[in-house]
Order: C-alpha cells, then structure tokens, then sequence
C-alpha cells in the first residue's frame, strides 16, 4: 500500500530546503498533493488498450499558451478521469490539475509538450507514474523522490544536481582537448539526450567514449555503426561557439551595440529560437535511438558513432560502483553494490565506463530518472542519479 500523505510530507520537505530559484513555481497543499500521489498511484495499476497506464499531472494554473489545450468543462479528479485523459497527452506532455474555489482539484487542460511551454519549464511540480505501482515526484521531469513497489526513494539524498552531473562528466577526461565551456556544453547536452530517452518512458543508454576515440576492441561491430556530418551538430553552434551574438558584433560596426540591436533585435530572437528547435530536433532524434535494444555510443567530440549497442564480453566485470552523494567532492562516495542502481541496462553501463576508463555513460531507467556514470584513469566506477536538488559548494572539474 502507499501512505500518500507520507509522501507528501516528505516531497514538500524537499522543496522547502530547495533555493527558491528551484522551487517549483506552484507549491500546492499537503492534502492536495497527496491526492494527486494517491489517484496517480492506483491509476498505474491500470491499463489502456493493453498497456500500463503511463501519466503525468503537473500542479500549474491556466495560463495562455500554444501548447495548452483547456478542457471547455474541467473534471474532478479522480482514478477514471486520469485514465480516461491520460492517452490524450504526449511522453513529454502532461494532465494540468489546479484547485477551484472550493479546495476540490481539477483536471483543466492538457499539455501537448514541455517544449511547448518554455516560459514555466522547469519550475512546476509533477506526479507521474511509468508503470504499475511505480510513482515518481518530478519538478519538471526531473525526479526528487519515487515510490516504486511499496519502496520509498529520497532522491535528494543519493542524488547529484544537474551542474554536479555536468562536472562528473567533465572530470572523467572525455573532452580532453576542448575549452571548459565547450566541454561544459557538450556535457550538458548528453544529459539532455538522457533525458529526452527519459520521457519516452522505455529507457534507454548513451556511452561516451573521449574524444577521438571510435568502436574498436570489445566494441568491434556491435549494433550498427553509423556516420553524420559536422552539419549534424550545427544547431548547437549557438550554444557552443556563441554564433548569433558574434554576428551581432561584427555587424554593428559604426552604431553602437545598442542601437544596433533596437534595429535588429527580432533577427537575433529568431535565429536563436530557429537554433533551439532544431537543437531540440536532435535531441529527441539521438534520444529515439534508443528505442531500439541496446545503447548509442558516441564520443567526446562530439560524434555519434553507433546505435543498438549490447555488448556480452567485457573482460571487466563490476560488482561495485562508488555511489556520489556529495556535489562538493566528485573523488570521493560510498561503495555499493551494482543493483543499487537498477537492472542490466545499468549494469552494461557500469561494465561499459570500467573496461573503458575514462569513460562515462548516462541510463534513463524505464521506470523513470537519469543516472550518470563516469570511470577516470583507474577504472573505477563513480555513479549518481540526477535529480534537481542544487548545492551551493562548487566542485572542481
């Protein structure tokens, strides 16, 4: 059984500690976010057309917005609303639910796309379940606490921040020839890959090689090897290289910044929201690899190298992974068992970043969340969830 209200207690505990930056940006009751958790369970537990029942609800009030569809007459939540609502939204949509004027909560609208929505992305509190009994608290699609078959994880507590994520990966030596910021880009755009495979609700695995490296030794012609042009990447150059400010520099010669600019302004918005579409494009392309057995691998430079990936002879077997609790110090964690982590899709990741060192590897799991893996110069494995819990200690990359 679940003890909603236990749950609800806890996650709104989480929140409290959280930076107000990182709070989600509607806090609901104790009693309603019970509610939601309560409903959403037992929801999970059925089926559609032959499937489990796959949700998300996010607390958020009506708001305008292209990617919001409004419920002409809104419904009462319940376990049959949920089921009957929920095929309507997309893997990366979602159930709106806000309270009316007499405390009762309401389904309101559905969400086609976070990306449709960028202006509250991330900041509104979710419940979404992935399957049977499996319940996951989410800001965003970022997970701080799961309830998976009668188990209670605080993801907080065995979680590194996204930036301590970044800085893991960072540290394992996969970028060992480009500048802090380019690493820091392309680090973060893996996580979003990741993540991208976590909203799809099936898992998934991406293994990073360093730089220049390519499928060679125990890699040898697994799944299937594939090539892309530098143009591949091109939606990133924003991102990495700074492109669409640098024009805005070099064509503003005799007016100054400002001027030119209050001109131009519109130009720059629109090539920068054409870049990020695209870069979204990509990601959810590299993301739906996945969905074929076995895990992508590129490396550092980055480079897409190949899809479908399972590899059954690596001549190191991991028993143990040291799992990372603490953002401040990426050398050091507590040694655990592999099963810690999930099953053996993680357990190829762990085997993979060990045989490989430096390597890395980021694991969507199917029942939900993101786990980053990193081996260094000696081999040894260094794992962590992800969640958004933020630390005020820097670590050193």
């Amino acid at each position: 059984m679940i003890d909603s209200s236990h749950i609800a207690r806890e996650v709104l505990n989480i929140i409290a500690r959280m930076h107000e930056l990182r709070q989600p940006s509607f806090i609901p009751s104790e009693a309603a976010l019970s509610c939601v958790i309560e409903q959403v369970f037992w929801a999970s537990m059925d089926q559609y057309e032959g499937t489990p029942l796959r949700t998300r609800l996010f607390f958020a009030p009506t708001i305008p917005g292209d990617g919001i569809i409004r419920l002409s007459q809104p419904y009462p939540l319940s376990r049959d609303a949920i089921r009957s609502l929920s095929p309507a939204h997309s893997n990366d949509g979602a159930l709106l639910v806000e309270a009316d004027l007499e405390g009762g909560l309401l389904i309101h609208a559905v969400l086609c796309s976070l990306s449709s929505v960028r202006e509250a992305f991330p900041h509104w509190l979710s419940v979404v379940s992935r399957g049977p009994g499996c319940v996951t608290v989410c800001i965003s699609s970022e997970p701080i606490y799961e309830f998976t078959r009668g188990t209670s994880k605080l993801l907080a507590g065995m979680s590194l921040d996204r930036t301590a994520a970044e800085v893991l990966l960072m540290s394992a030596k996969l970028f060992p020839n480009e500048p802090n910021g380019l690493k820091w880009h392309i680090a973060s755009m893996l996580l979003d890959v990741g993540q991208a495979i976590d909203r799809h609700g099936t898992g998934g695995a991406v293994w990073i090689l360093p730089s220049g490296t390519f499928m060679d030794g125990d890699l040898s012609d697994l799944g299937y090897n594939v090539e892309v042009g530098p143009m591949f990447w091109e939606p990133f150059r924003e991102m990495w290289e700074m492109r669409t400010s640098t024009i805005t520099l070099l064509n503003s010669a005799g007016v100054s910044l400002d001027e030119w600019l209050l001109k131009h302004q519109w130009l720059q918005d629109a090539t920068q929201e054409w870049d990020s579409l695209r870069k979204d494009a990509v990601t959810r392309t590299l993301a739906s690899l996945t969905k074929i057995d076995g895990a992508i691998v590129v490396n550092g430079a980055p480079q897409l190298l190949a899809f479908g990936v399972i590899c059954n002879r690596f001549s190191i077997r991991s028993n143990e992974v040291f799992r990372l609790n603490d953002p401040s110090d990426l050398s050091k964690g507590e040694r655990v068992d592999v099963s810690e982590f999930g099953g053996s899709r993680h357990r190829s990741a762990i085997d993979f970043c060990a045989n490989h060192s430096p390597a890395g590897a980021v694991v969507a799991s199917h029942d939900g969340g993101v786990t980053v893996f990193a081996s260094k110069d000696t081999g040894v494995v260094f794992g962590s969830r992800v969640s958004p819990i933020a630390s005020d200690a820097i670590a050193s990359i």
